[in-house]
């Protein structure tokens, strides 16, 4: 059985809250009363569990009873929305120093000047420098290439043929992907999916159709590719309101 050395004991930190002989891990109070306070409100054992009034689901140390626009869930945890927002911008960013020249990169450890890096890393706690951050989107375009590879046996080549004979738009809407999603910023130039036929894909045979945007090929895949569920989609467009209102002020 493996024991800690005497240097490694006298290193260790015990839990502060009531006389804890709970040795810290990276925390400031021991794993036993952190899961009891998530789990009562509090570090006493003894003391009744806290209820929480109608329409609340938690209650935060610091903000009191939250509803459940005021909170955020992670798997079957509630969190606090205000607290988590504060502890990963404390996290990831920090306030660079004015007099500062050099940073040390994340990714290679190497120290380099500011301007190997981009505003944006310059804001990170810990930064990719442009070298680094331009490896990281060639991998993951060569991510892409394998996927295409593997799902739908395209190569690359094939995938910009494609692209070509569509003038880098949508099969359907004729927009670009920056077009369809302008809010969003894509890693790649054209992030338009492949779109093939479900039903031959069954009996082994990958039919490709074109390349779509992700709105287009969302609303293929909500209809299945049913034809029958898009002629009513026109039908039921071309009628007339069923009831005209006026917007409220």
């Amino acid at each position: 059985m493996r024991t800690l050395e005497r240097c490694d004991m006298k290193d260790k930190k015990v839990c502060p809250i009531n006389n804890c002989i709970n040795f810290l891990n990276k925390r400031s109070i021991c794993d036993m009363h952190r899961a009891r306070f998530r789990r009562n409100g509090h570090y006493d054992l003894l003391h009744p569990k806290l209820e929480l009034p109608h329409g609340y689901l938690k209650h935060c140390q610091l903000h009191g009873f939250l509803q459940k626009e005021q909170i955020r869930k992670s798997g079957k945890t509630i969190l606090c929305k205000v607290c988590t927002n504060k502890k990963n911008k404390d996290t990831k960013f920090i306030e660079l120093d004015k007099d500062a020249i050099e940073r040390k990169c994340g990714r290679c450890k190497l120290t380099k000047s500011l301007s190997e890096f981009s505003p944006y890393n310059l804001k990170l706690r810990w930064p990719s420098c442009k070298k680094c951050a331009l490896d990281s989107q060639s991998r993951q375009y060569a991510k892409h290439k394998h996927h295409y590879k593997r799902w739908y046996n395209l190569s690359v080549e094939q995938y910009n043929e494609i692209l070509n004979i569509q003038n880098n738009r949508c099969a359907i809407c004729k927009r670009t992907s920056a077009e369809s999603q302008p809010g969003k910023n894509n890693k790649r130039e054209n992030n338009l999916a492949v779109d093939h036929c479900h039903k031959l894909e069954v009996k082994g045979i990958i039919a490709i159709r074109g390349l779509l945007c992700f709105t287009c090929n969302s609303i293929l895949g909500k209809f299945k590719d049913d034809i029958n569920l898009f002629e009513r989609a026109i039908e039921y467009l071309k009628k007339e309101p069923v009831l005209i209102t006026k917007k409220p002020q």
